[in-house]
């Protein structure tokens, strides 16, 4: 690269962020006179950052998680992973997973709630 080139070059060049690219920030690994150091930029801040001779650019992956699911389990005929939308009730999820076979124990149900730090 040149050494007016940026990181926005860098991308373009490169052929852009593949689907499962981060590609809101970037971490630059660039060396110093003594030591390395690692530099952060958001994506407003690509266009705008020159890179230097031995700098290494990491794209990081998408989190491995999701911000609207719902798993069913159990006796439904169609147990699985199942979109969360507004204001949705246990009896519209059953409904989703085509409703209960007829071996369900119907006095009990198992309901597990997670924070965002508790995903899986």
């Amino acid at each position: 690269m040149k050494s007016s080139e940026t990181l926005a070059d860098l991308i373009k060049f490169s052929g852009g962020f593949s689907e499962k690219a981060y590609s809101s920030r970037l971490k630059v690994i660039r060396n110093n006179p003594r030591e390395k150091e690692i530099l952060d930029f958001a994506s407003s801040e690509f266009a705008s950052t020159p890179l230097q001779n031995g700098d290494s650019v990491v794209v990081e992956p998408i989190l491995e998680r999701f911000t609207n699911r719902v798993e069913i389990k159990g006796a439904v005929y169609r147990p699985g992973e199942y979109a969360i939308q507004d204001n949705l009730t246990l009896l519209q999820l059953i409904e989703k997973a085509e409703g209960l076979k007829g071996d369900a124990f119907l006095s009990r149900a198992v309901i597990y709630r997670t924070r965002e730090k508790l995903y899986t």
